[in-house]
């Protein structure tokens, strides 16, 4: 693309959910959204579940409730589906589940830490993400387990100030796979580069995002001093070689939220399109010209993105 020309805006389709009650697809936190080759998956993190819709937005099931029994759930923060399993996070009972598609128990493993994310490379390839909230010099953000629990690297060192309340903004990340047993980091702030792992956890490159997408400054009135945080990453997917980003928008109060707006992104770093939407979204999970998502009123939706 030439440097005088403006990346595209597609529109989206908004498609409606075949629901006999709206309330199914409202979610209290919703904190994930997947899908495999059938239906989609949402983890909500108040009511400690994971609810099934079929791809026309039909609602099937939920799986798991609150407790601390295998199949049950504290507090999920994530979920990814590999192999027709699923595998998901939990900060208060501080383990990783895998059940199979249906909700069946069929393992998992403590870890030191509240998990964050979870994001399965292969089967005894498992990242596990944590959020630091009293970070020291030197701790690790990024573990790697066997499907055993066995421990097998540690990268990315937490930000370290000694402000806990800036440090834990500036150590939001994102995690997503890749096509090849390898997996990307964004930094949600301060942080325009997107870091490129192997499954060994070692880099192997680092992607600067172009600047077509600008920093959000906010302004946090910390006890001991304000300081500036520069929001760049609200969500981000990775499919098929693209990232499709959500960046952060201001909202009435002068904070940041969620935006309505897609960023396809290339592996340059390049913006090859901006795909416009009717509303804010949290989350996003994309699939050919699908777009699942959770709306900044904690809905479920589904979107088509339509070319012109």
């Amino acid at each position: 693309m030439g440097k005088n020309v403006s990346p595209p805006h597609y529109l989206v389709q908004d498609i409606k959910l075949n629901f006999k009650d709206d309330d199914l697809a409202y979610f209290p936190r919703p904190v994930s959204i997947s899908y495999n080759h059938k239906n989609i998956y949402v983890v909500d993190a108040k009511e400690n579940e994971i609810k099934v819709f079929s791809k026309s937005g039909a609602f099937i099931m939920s799986i798991g409730r609150k407790g601390q029994a295998p199949g049950e759930f504290e507090s999920p923060q994530d979920m990814d589906i590999f192999d027709e399993k699923i595998y998901v996070s939990e900060s208060s009972n501080s383990r990783i589940q895998i059940l199979d598609i249906n909700g069946k128990y069929l393992g998992g493993f403590k870890v030191l830490f509240a998990p964050d994310q979870v994001s399965v490379l292969e089967k005894d390839r498992i990242l596990v993400s944590e959020l630091p909230i009293l970070p020291s010099p030197g701790e690790k953000m990024i573990h790697c387990f066997s499907s055993r629990g066995k421990l097998l690297w540690e990268k990315v060192e937490a930000y370290f100030s000694g402000d806990s309340v800036y440090d834990t903004f500036r150590n939001f990340i994102i995690l997503n796979k890749g096509d090849r047993e390898d997996f990307f980091m964004i930094k949600k702030s301060d942080d325009r580069f997107i870091s490129h792992f192997d499954k060994e956890g070692e880099v192997k490159e680092k992607i600067e995002v172009a600047k077509d997408l600008s920093f959000k400054k906010l302004v946090l009135p910390l006890v001991a001093k304000k300081k500036e945080l520069f929001g760049f990453c609200w969500d981000c997917d990775f499919y098929r070689s693209k990232f499709y980003w959500v960046a952060p928008e201001y909202t009435a109060e002068k904070d940041l939220g969620p935006g309505k707006q897609l960023a396809v992104i290339s592996l340059d770093g390049t913006i090859e399109a901006f795909i416009d939407l009717p509303d804010p979204v949290k989350k996003i999970s994309v699939e050919n010209d699908l777009i699942y998502a959770l709306d900044d009123e904690n809905y479920l939706r589904i979107f088509q993105i339509i070319k012109k």
